[in-house]
């Protein structure tokens, strides 16, 4: 995967809106108050770009550089490669607002990849600015307090999707994220648990179920 796929430094970008930044403070916890000297290092520092699917943020053994805003778009996780080179989809998400991958605190070398899944409009900041915004007590904790809950749902979510068999595994990806869903069977097997063999051979009854609930 990591061959492929094209880094998002390689786009264009452009400085954020006043509308823009005002999301990312309320993303930081921001509401309600911020100095002028911080306003005006968002301003200075987030980026925005339109990026396609499958474009690179992070790749497992880098480390962490900016973190990534998602106004619109889908990401994917993708485990560290097993001995077959092969990577598993740790986690998908149909994105909006901050997206934390694992050492971004460390800033250590990353144990896994992050790209979209989809074409996404994403707003990044440095981590050094990032580091520096959780100065301030208040988004210090926001923060903190987002990112414990976020692992326990997604821990949450695994443990009920390993559950269940797989036509249903499958019936909820395709309502969770449908364009995920008509990708590479790989990457939906890796995320589901489920061979690809078994994914390609239940594609098309899952879809037909999905479309006469709609």
């Amino acid at each position: 995967m990591k061959r492929h796929a094209t880094y998002a430094g390689a786009y264009s970008f452009r400085r954020a809106t006043h509308e823009e930044i005002e999301w990312v403070m309320n993303c930081l916890g921001i509401t309600g108050w911020a100095d002028a000297a911080l306003v005006q290092q968002l301003q200075q520092g987030l980026l925005v770009q339109e990026l396609p699917a499958y474009c690179l943020l992070l790749a497992e053994g880098d480390i962490p550089m900016r973190v990534y805003f998602f106004l619109s778009g889908a990401f994917l996780i993708l485990s560290p490669p097993n001995s077959a080179g092969e990577q598993r989809t740790r986690w998908m998400e149909k994105a909006s607002g901050l997206i934390l991958t694992l050492n971004v605190f460390a800033q250590q070398p990353s144990p896994e990849t992050l790209m979209t899944s989809d074409n996404s409009l994403v707003i990044s900041m440095t981590t050094l600015l990032f580091f520096h915004l959780l100065e301030y007590p208040a988004i210090s904790m926001a923060i903190h307090q987002w990112r414990e809950a976020q692992l326990v749902q997604r821990e949450q979510e695994r443990d009920d999707l390993h559950l269940q068999p797989a036509f249903d595994k499958m019936l909820y990806l395709i309502r969770k994220l449908p364009d995920a869903f008509f990708q590479s069977n790989h990457l939906t097997g890796g995320y589901l648990d489920l061979g690809h063999d078994t994914v390609g051979h239940l594609k098309g009854a899952v879809t037909k179920k999905a479309m006469k609930n709609k």
